[in-house]
Parts: C-alpha cells; structure tokens; sequence
C-alpha cells in the first residue's frame, strides 16, 4: 500500500487536474487542493484526507456515487460528463474513476479525476450551432461536407456522409480517429503525412485522392478538399471541405 501511495503522490504533485483517493472502507487518503476547492463548490462540503467521502456526498448524489466506487473495488473503470450550475453558470466536468491496486495486485482503492471540461462544450456548442447552417447549405449539394476543428481534434459531417456510406449517425460531433480509421491501409500513412505537411505549412487548401471504407466494407474512391483556417500567427485551427 506504502508504494502504491508513493505513486499516487507522485501523480498528486504532476496533475493539473481534481485528484483523489480513497480505500475501501470510503476514507479519502489522498487529495489535491484543486480537488478541495471544486468538491467544496460542487458538494458544498470541505473535504480533507481521512474524512470519510461518504458523508460529504450531497444525498441525492450518494447511491449512485457509491455505486460507482464499489464497482471500481471489483476492477472496473468508469468514466461520464456531467454538468451542474453554480451563480447561475453552467460548468462541465469530466470524471473518471479506476482501481488502485498494491504491489500484488490486490484492489486496495479508489483514485478519482475529475476535470473541467466546460471550454470544450462551449466549443462542441459552438461547432453545433454553425454546422446547423452548413446542413442547411449542404442539403444544395450532393457532397460530402465536413469541419474539423483541430484544436479539439473533432469532425462534424453533413447527413450525406451517412447516407452515402451507410453508418448510422450516433453523435453530432466525433473524433478525428473515426475518419482515419477508415481509409484504406495502403494510402493512410500518405494522406496523414499529406494533411500533416499542409497543417504544418503556410497553405490554405488541402487536396488528396484516397480509398474510404464503407458500412459494407466495400471501398469508394474519395477527392477530398479543404480550406485551411488560420489564426494571427499563421496556426492552422479548422479545416472544412
């Protein structure tokens, strides 16, 4: 237990995000002050190492929390977004929980991060709101649209990507991974590399032909372009083609 605290001071003292611990009898071992401060705004309860975690739970929230920790006990990591108003603001936070195990690997705890997440919902929102407009324009086409915001790594398509490729559109807004991992083997490396160069550059148009893998696993010839968008100095932040 000894170096499985050692550890976890070590990501104590290097994480810019709300960091805790607790063992499996709901006793905190270990907190950061980012932790302190944002429970006591979200919880409305000061927490402090060997409080029991429990107790500062605000009642509503403490079955399903407790859940959690208890399934984390047996091995499992979870994750979720939530969102709460403090003042009148809305704030979004990322949590995420795992196991912390000792040098036999026994379960001997709980570690929580939780991080404000509410800049890149404001972004998502935004990338919303504006492609509501690019469905509007895109529906005068037959082609495929899309906004890659490159801050955040994601990619908007217009309905047409769905119907013509056949995947079912589970979310607005997906990670860049979802559209790399459907081009042909042979020609990824060249496209990455290629978009890579054009992002890196001073250019403002992107242009490649590549082989893209359908809902059928059968592949269709794709002639891809994009406008580069660039801030003040020169760094590429969206690309939509």
């Amino acid at each position: 237990l000894k170096k499985s605290e050692e550890k976890l001071r070590h990501i104590l003292s290097s994480t810019s995000n709300d960091f805790y611990v607790i063992d499996k009898e709901y006793k905190v071992v270990l907190i950061n002050t980012s932790s302190q401060a944002n429970l006591e705004i979200f919880w409305n309860q000061k927490i402090n190492a060997g409080d029991c975690i429990l107790n500062s739970i605000p009642p509503l929230l403490q079955e399903t929390i407790k859940k959690n920790y208890d399934r984390v006990f047996t091995g499992e990591k979870i994750e979720y977004e939530f969102s709460k108003r403090v003042n009148g603001e809305l704030f979004w936070r990322w949590v995420s929980y795992g196991p912390v195990r000792d040098e036999d690997g026994v379960i001997t705890g709980a570690h929580i991060t939780t991080k404000d997440i509410t800049e890149k919902k404001k972004s998502e929102e935004e990338i919303i709101k504006t492609n509501a407009r690019f469905q509007i324009m895109s529906k005068a086409t037959s082609d495929i649209v899309w906004d890659w915001d490159l801050q955040e790594n994601s990619l908007w398509w217009n309905d047409n990507y769905y119907s013509n490729l056949g995947y079912n559109k589970s979310k607005e807004i997906v990670a860049v991974e979802d559209w790399y991992s459907r081009i042909h083997p042979d020609d990824l490396e060249r496209v990455k590399t290629n978009i890579l160069d054009s992002l890196a550059g001073a250019d403002s148009d992107w242009r490649d032909e590549y082989r893209y893998r359908k809902s059928d696993d059968s592949y269709l010839n794709f002639l891809e372009r994009g406008y580069i968008m660039r801030n003040n100095e020169g760094k590429a932040y969206r690309m939509i083609g």
